[in-house]
């Protein structure tokens, strides 16, 4: 099997994670525009660009336009950042850059503790945090 079809398997997991997992994520951190930590268009070597490349033709390929599974994606992700909808071209981007650089099993340990966290804040009444202390102490 080559790397890019062992990419595709991993993106298909991935997908399956972010559905599960989309109000985890900083969606818009990941957009184009990025944040004031990360700009999505500067990268620190070749190689790095080369993966997200990667990674997109990879969610391309097996995440297809108006598929079901894009659909619902879109849908949930839309919602999570408070819009009425979110492009393909976009929602493929930004998985692509969430894929970038880290394991699936990364992914979903990061979202486990995302989740874990947002709950532990809401057990609290508490909306945000500056460390994890303040809500596993």
């Amino acid at each position: 099997m080559s790397d890019f079809e062992t990419m595709k398997i991993e993106a298909k997991r991935g997908t399956q994670i972010l559905v599960n997992y989309h109000d985890c994520l900083g969606w818009n951190d990941f957009g184009d525009k990025g944040n004031a930590c990360y700009n999505p268009f500067e990268y620190s070597s070749q190689t790095e660009c080369d993966e997200e490349a990667l990674w997109l033709a990879a969610v391309k390929s097996t995440m297809k336009k108006n598929s079901y599974t894009h659909l619902l994606l879109a849908e949930l992700v839309a919602k999570d950042i408070g819009c009425a909808w979110v492009t393909y071209d976009w929602l493929c981007k930004s998985m692509s850059r969430i894929f970038s650089g880290q394991s699936m099993d990364t992914l979903v340990n990061m979202c486990c503790l995302s989740k874990d966290v947002k709950i532990k804040m809401k057990e609290k009444g508490i909306t945000s945090i500056n460390s994890l202390e303040e809500v596993y102490v």
